[in-house]
């Protein structure tokens, strides 16, 4: 009797695990897509002031666009933020990447 206890909780604890283990491995290929994703729209997209969204991939994405360094006439360079945000359809969760840089010769200094 003892013996059936023991194997039947290390059955369930097994089941447990692989479990576990199951989502660890769902959680990780969406982290590895949103981020491909996210870097791939940072590349791809043009760098006009303004936003941009869309669906790609399991994700609803937006990339948006701003003025970093706004300080007027002065700054003959002006910097961008680009922050590229994606929400996973499946499960819910959010994804941001950021990065800055030059800003297209369109916005003026």
């Amino acid at each position: 009797m003892v013996a059936l206890v023991i194997l039947s909780s290390t059955i369930i604890l097994a089941l447990g695990v692989v479990d576990t283990g199951r989502r660890a491995a769902v959680k990780a290929v969406e982290i590895r897509k949103a981020t491909s994703l996210l870097r791939g729209l940072l590349e791809t997209t043009p760098g006009q002031v303004g936003s941009i969204s869309g669906t790609a991939s399991g994700f609803n994405w937006q990339v948006l666009t701003v003025v970093a360094n706004d300080d007027g006439p002065i700054d003959p360079i002006k910097l961008c933020d680009r922050n590229a945000k994606a929400l996973s359809r499946a499960s819910g969760r959010k994804y941001a990447l950021t990065q800055t840089e030059i800003c297209p010769a369109e916005v003026k200094p």
